[in-house]
């Protein structure tokens, strides 16, 4: 039921708990302040600006900046179709794991890109397979075995059974 509005958004009470809660609730966008500046970041992402600029930009602090356009990302990542129609191109490629931003013990630090210790596939990449319908539907998965019985585990559900 509608229980008044807080920052220009309509809040609603859930008569079973009694929590309360807006349209933003429950994804990424929760709880960011300064809405009427969202579209204007949304331009500078387009515009590829890096984080200081669109900070400037937009009169917030550096750290507002890049919590935003974190939060942004985040948006589209859950976004994937249950299903692809039509002809479907799929691929994979193989990325090098990272420990950046994790306290690993006996890592050795290393520059972008890098290269894997040992030639060909081995446990430091990671397989990737991303799959593309004509229609522009867009899929991915980080494969965990690259077996082919794994493979068509993760293709079975997007896949149409004839394809």
């Amino acid at each position: 039921m509608r229980n008044g509005l807080a920052d220009g958004l309509q809040r609603y009470k859930c008569r079973a708990w009694g929590n309360t809660f807006n349209a933003l609730s429950g994804t990424p966008l929760a709880r960011l302040r300064h809405k009427g500046k969202w579209l204007e970041q949304a331009r500078a992402m387009a515009d590829g600006l890096t984080v200081h600029r669109a900070a400037e930009q937009l009169g917030v602090p550096a750290s507002t900046a890049f919590r935003w356009r974190h939060r942004f990302l985040a948006l589209p990542r859950g976004v994937k179709p249950a299903a692809l129609a039509g002809v479907a191109d799929i691929d994979e490629t193989y990325v090098l794991e990272s420990f950046k931003g994790r306290k690993v013990v006996g890592s050795k630090a290393r520059k972008r890109g890098g290269r894997a210790a040992k030639r060909c596939l081995s446990r430091e990449q990671i397989p990737v397979m991303v799959a593309r319908a004509r229609s522009g539907a867009t899929t991915d998965y980080v494969l965990t075995d690259t077996r082919k019985a794994a493979v068509m585990a993760v293709l079975k559900p997007i896949l149409p059974p004839a394809a």
